[in-house]
């Protein structure tokens, strides 16, 4: 009996929850690239709040300052890299599938 092989998943995708109707597995390039530009819209927006949040940590006082790098900053920075990972795959994921369809 010949067994079919699915592509696998790159590592770090098995610890990330999927967002609804995202699958990794598509080979539908209209599919990847529309995860594309969910991922690069959503790592954009982190982005920007990254960079109002270090402007704003600079006039607060000390206690804030250790407090917001301890705690807020660091989760925005992994979610950050989560979604610049995402943005990655989804970049390869429609270049190897090809021009999408959809004008």
């Amino acid at each position: 009996m010949q067994e079919t092989l699915e592509e696998p998943i790159p590592p770090a995708l098995h610890s990330m929850p999927l967002l609804d109707g995202e699958d990794p597995l598509t080979r539908q390039p209209e599919h990847a690239r529309h995860w594309f530009l969910v991922y690069e819209q959503l790592f954009h927006l982190k982005s920007e709040l990254l960079t109002r949040t270090r402007a704003r940590i600079g006039t607060m006082l000390p206690a804030a300052q250790k407090e917001l790098k301890q705690t807020d900053l660091a989760l925005m920075l992994r979610d950050s890299e989560r979604l610049y990972e995402r943005l990655q795959f989804w970049q390869v994921r429609a270049e190897l599938l090809g021009p999408s369809q959809q004008a």
